[in-house]
């Protein structure tokens, strides 16, 4: 294990308590067995020989990404910046390939330059403020080769942002059968800019206010409703961007293979991007 230097404290607990929590999280926080079969179904393009190791660079202890079937001779590096979450999701797993697990800076990746072929994510981009998303990017491309790819999952809010009052009011009218997308849909409605992004204990006081005491239009369990009250008191903050704020962030460093919007509850705001590093697709075409 490596340090996790300039990782927030407050970041590190929220992921160390999703871990203990983490099967009553579903879709759309968690990818769905749709999502992973995308991704499978792109790796084949994706390694340049049978011959040589494929170095694969999971960012984020995500099980579902982490129990892919890898082709023969891959590598896995995996970097989280809670423990807890490579050792509850991890550590316990049986898993086809065994990874190199790290603790780690997403900013600060504990890898030499150009050594990966392929970095996948889940959401990355949200967990990080707008200010580093270029610094992030810079350092996927450090470690990926010239050639390299990269597949992730995005939360994207939606071009016209919905109120609180719409959403309270499909709650009311039996629409909102998703808890996850519920607090999705809330943490969307409140961000007023990217730069700004939403504090989970917003999301949780918007919740306490107009839902919790509703439970007549729950048509989730207990167990579920309760991995909210996580976000209480919590001061970590989540971005959303637009689709056209993620394309400006990465238009001008990789060149988009494929796009993948999935079919499940907010699927739409969740899409999967198979992506080139700009130079790999300038070589190619050249």
């Amino acid at each position: 294990m490596v340090s996790s230097r300039h990782i927030p404290e407050p970041l590190v607990n929220h992921w160390s308590h999703n871990a203990k929590q983490w099967q009553h999280i579903g879709e759309p926080l968690r990818p769905a067995s749709a999502d992973i079969q995308k991704i499978v179904s792109w790796i084949p393009d994706l390694r340049q020989t049978d011959s040589t190791p494929f170095n694969m660079l999971l960012l984020g202890a995500t099980p579902e990404l982490a129990a892919i079937s890898w082709p023969v001779s891959t590598r896995l590096w995996v970097i989280d910046a809670c423990i807890d979450m490579i050792q509850e999701l991890l550590g316990k797993k049986k898993l086809s390939i065994s990874p190199n697990l790290s603790v780690g800076n997403w900013l600060q990746l504990p890898l030499p330059d150009s050594l990966i072929d392929l970095v996948v994510g889940d959401g990355c981009f949200s967990m990080l403020a707008a200010d580093n998303y270029d610094n992030f990017t810079r350092e996927i491309l450090r470690v990926l080769k010239p050639s390299g790819y990269c597949c992730m999952r995005f939360f994207i809010r939606p071009a016209e942002q919905e109120s609180i009052a719409r959403i309270h009011a499909d709650f009311l009218a039996g629409k909102v059968n998703n808890f996850h997308a519920l607090k999705w849909r809330i943490a969307m409605a409140l961000q007023r800019s990217l730069q700004e992004g939403v504090r989970l204990h917003d999301i949780w006081n918007i919740w306490n206010h107009y839902f919790k005491n509703q439970s007549d239009y729950f048509s989730w369990s207990e167990e579920i409703g309760n991995t909210i009250e996580i976000y209480k008191n919590n001061p970590t903050i989540y971005t959303f961007p637009s689709l056209m704020e993620l394309k400006a962030c990465l238009d001008n460093k990789f060149k988009s293979l494929d796009f993948y919007k999935p079919a499940y509850t907010l699927g739409e705001r969740c899409p999967i991007f198979k992506l080139q590093s700009l130079d790999g697709a300038l070589n190619e075409k050249y």
